[in-house]
């Protein structure tokens, strides 16, 4: 018998985000070789990040080694140094998922969307889990 169990609770687009100044902003979308003369802001660069490494990888295969400009190590960082015009970032769009002033996000072609997921283990009881999932549920379902 299976330990986990996961509930799916949405889809998010890949996307480029970038300057609402910066060429790409007035797009409908990017492909990933555009971005091969981007300096790219990156979130914590070690080999335990899988986001990290999808995007390093993702460029790698498109035929360029991506241009690592400053690293960030959390949200309010990458929003920073997209403000100070150091680079681009790519991630789901559900990290900006929010009216940011001055940031835009534009969906990468080639890119498939994500699921984002609620995963738990099964076997645990646990009555904060219990009311979480009932209102993922409820938000979900309605």
């Amino acid at each position: 018998q299976e330990k986990m169990d996961y509930m799916i609770l949405g889809k998010s687009r890949n996307c480029v985000f970038v300057p609402s100044e910066h060429p790409f902003a007035k797009r409908r979308s990017i492909s990933v070789e555009e971005l091969s003369k981007e300096n790219l802001i990156i979130m914590g660069n070690n080999s335990m990040n899988t986001g990290y490494q999808y995007y390093m990888n993702l460029c790698r295969k498109n035929g360029f080694e991506p241009q690592v400009a400053v690293q960030g190590d959390s949200i309010s960082c990458i929003e920073y140094y997209l403000r100070c015009n150091k680079g681009v970032f790519l991630s789901m769009q559900a990290v900006f998922d929010y009216e940011v002033e001055g940031i835009v996000g534009v969906p990468v072609e080639e890119m498939e969307d994500h699921l984002i997921y609620l995963v738990w283990n099964r076997n645990r009881e646990s009555r904060g889990l219990d009311n979480l999932l009932e209102f993922a549920g409820n938000k979900l379902f309605q």
